[in-house]
């Protein structure tokens, strides 16, 4: 028998006539010593992916990397890119029609930078 609350676990097991009983609780000042610590980790890496990222961006008019850093909450743990077309840019194909266009399975051609596009 397993019984959790936010404030600790109770563990009863009956094994071949023995019993054991087991009681682990949180630490209450674990959340506000790390807590903060984790929130700073968690926007490093953030701006760190944004950072990384960039140089592998699709860069013709700058839109596209201006909808990833205005779509990014940094600590949030996700990197949205807003703009309409950032998904046809992340799988690398053709779309075509209007919209909504229909993607093909004609991969897209990037000048100038062989290290942008998909992959």
């Amino acid at each position: 028998m397993k019984i959790e609350t936010p404030r600790g676990t109770l563990i009863n097991i009956s094994k071949s006539g023995k019993r054991i009983k087991a009681k682990l609780e949180w630490n209450p000042q674990f959340q506000k010593g790390w807590e903060t610590r984790f929130n700073n980790a968690q926007k490093y890496v953030d701006s760190e992916c944004l950072r990384h990222c960039d140089k592998l961006v699709p860069f013709q008019t700058g839109f596209l990397k201006k909808s990833g850093i205005l779509g990014t909450k940094i600590g949030s743990g996700e990197l949205n890119y807003l703009s309409p077309y950032s998904r046809y840019q992340y799988y690398g194909k053709v779309m075509v029609g209007h919209p909504p266009k229909k993607v093909t399975n004609i991969p897209l051609k990037y000048q100038f930078a062989p290290a942008r596009g998909a992959k």
